[in-house]
C-alpha cells in the first residue's frame, strides 16, 4: 500500500508509477490543487452536506468533511 499523510489525514494512494498526477505528488508531500482546497474553505460550514463529485483518492472529500 502506498500511504501519505494529506492535511493531517493519513491516506492510502494508488500506484505513483501509475498515478502521475494525484498519487505522486502527494507522496512528494506536494500541495494537491492548494487554490481549488482554499476557494472551498469558505463555502462549507459546519452542518452543511457536500458532495465530491468524481473524487478520485478522496483528498477534497476528507479536506471538506473536516470543515463540515
Amino acid at each position: 500500500a502506498f500511504l501519505a499523510v494529506v492535511n493531517g489525514q493519513e491516506m492510502e494512494l494508488h500506484d505513483p508509477s501509475r498515478d502521475l498526477w494525484v498519487s505522486r505528488p502527494l507522496l512528494a508531500g506536494e500541495p494537491y490543487e492548494p487554490l481549488a482546497q482554499k476557494a472551498m474553505e469558505p463555502l462549507a460550514r459546519p452542518g452543511d452536506t457536500v458532495v465530491d463529485v468524481g473524487a478520485n483518492v478522496g483528498v477534497h472529500s476528507l479536506r471538506l468533511a473536516r470543515l463540515v
